[in-house]
């Protein structure tokens, strides 16, 4: 949940910043780099997932971030300032997280507002950017790259997942 609500403050200040840098949509910002096609695929145990909230963060820290979501394939094509297809040219610490509601929460009858508490899918060290083992290196041209991350959760209820 705690991931959660970070990501959830970074997507709205980066949204906001995108309408104030954007101009409403109409052009890049004057500074902006050549941005270059980017696609992330994430697996688990072999298997595309769905859902899964990415960001590319520069290595160098520079503003120039990119995010996106995968699709059914796993694959999330990611935009800078979530809006400009593509990443600027640059290592990046990669971070991704899936939060799911509880598959084993069962609904209290005397509190039906209640819904079924938020838990991470795959390990807590994916969305930390000081612990994410994942990286890679934006290069002109096109980019491809492929993880396999590992679940919080035991094989049965994985499968449950994909």
């Amino acid at each position: 949940m705690k991931y959660f609500k970070r990501y959830l403050i970074l997507l709205i200040v980066s949204s906001l910043l995108c309408s104030l840098l954007s101009g409403c949509g109409q052009s890049t910002p004057p500074d902006m780099p050549v941005l270059h096609p980017c696609s992330i695929t994430v697996k688990i145990k072999g298997k595309p997932l769905d859902g899964v909230a990415i960001q590319l963060l520069a290595v160098d820290q520079s503003k120039w971030f990119a995010t996106g979501f995968t699709d059914k394939s796993g694959v999330a094509n990611v935009q800078t300032l979530a809006e400009f297809s593509g990443a600027a040219i640059g290592e990046y610490i990669v971070t991704a997280t899936k939060e799911v509601a509880d598959p084993n929460w069962t609904p209290n009858p005397n509190k039906p507002e209640d819904g079924a508490p938020i838990i991470s899918f795959i390990n807590y060290k994916y969305a930390n950017k000081d612990t994410s083992p994942l990286h890679c290196t934006v290069k002109e041209g096109l980019n491809q790259f492929e993880f396999e991350v590992i679940s919080l959760m035991n094989k049965k209820r994985i499968n449950n997942f994909l």
